[in-house]
């Protein structure tokens, strides 16, 4: 939670000293919302933690790694709902869909993917993106089931793509609109630093990427009150990174 509070506070704190606006720090609002968009962070990251002793000592050590990956990717969407859910039912209710479930548009998305696909796909060629996608190492599991990896795989990627709906729900969904109550429109500007520091540890093209990524699916999110089309573009991109690194070690037999 400190990790997260850093960059947020920083920001918040220096948009207010910008305007001169220091209304929302007297509301109860605003920092029970800080409270729980951290928590939401901070839990995304560690619920692994709740049932790693779980599968530790349930389940043979060969397909420990493949059910955690699993687990972790599908289940921390279903808490990040269920604090956004909470917030939005005592404050957001009467304003708002639950934090951008509601159709859109989706042309302004197909467009973004269409154009990151070549950009996606030129930088597959380099070292370090090999080294790091796809983020699923088959192996173990594969031998102790007898099977083949292109059957753990896509099990693997359902599970992958549904994180993003916990992804856009927390970041752009309850962070931006709920925090758009207390900073309006400003309220993309937390998120986006909050959102760069989550991407730290990835390849770095990919956390500078997500300054410019966040800050285009933010505003997009704000105006529409919708994350759907977002969603389809990150797991879109995710899915585009993981085949793209896929192909580039079977073309040199590593797979």
């Amino acid at each position: 939670m400190l990790y997260y509070a850093v960059p947020y506070f920083f920001v918040v704190l220096t948009y207010s000293i910008t305007i001169k606006e220091y209304q929302h720090f007297k509301t109860s609002g605003f920092w029970i919302f800080s409270l729980a968009i951290l928590s939401a962070l901070s839990f995304n990251q560690t619920i692994y933690y709740a049932y790693k002793g779980f599968i530790d000592t349930t389940f043979a050590s060969e397909i420990q790694y493949f059910i955690k990956i699993c687990a972790t990717k599908f289940s921390a969407p279903l808490v990040i709902a269920g604090i956004a859910y909470l917030y939005w039912n005592s404050y957001d209710r009467k304003d708002m869909n639950f934090y951008g479930f509601k159709s859109s548009s989706y042309s302004a998305y197909v467009y973004m993917l269409a154009g990151m696909a070549p950009v996606i796909i030129a930088v597959s060629f380099l070292p370090d993106f090999i080294k790091f996608y796809p983020m699923y190492k088959s192996g173990r599991a594969e031998e102790y089931w007898g099977i083949s990896r292109w059957i753990t795989f896509p099990v693997y990627e359902f599970c992958y793509g549904s994180s993003f709906l916990g992804i856009e729900l927390l970041f752009r969904g309850f962070f931006v609109l709920a925090l758009a109550r207390y900073l309006g429109k400003a309220a993309v500007f937390p998120m986006v630093a909050v959102y760069c520091f989550y991407h730290f540890g990835k390849p770095m093209g990919e956390a500078i990427g997500s300054i410019f990524g966040g800050y285009i699916l933010g505003i997009i999110a704000y105006y529409s009150r919708s994350i759907i089309g977002g969603f389809l573009l990150h797991a879109g991109i995710a899915w585009l990174m993981d085949i793209s690194a896929i192909w580039q070690h079977v073309s040199k037999d590593e797979w």
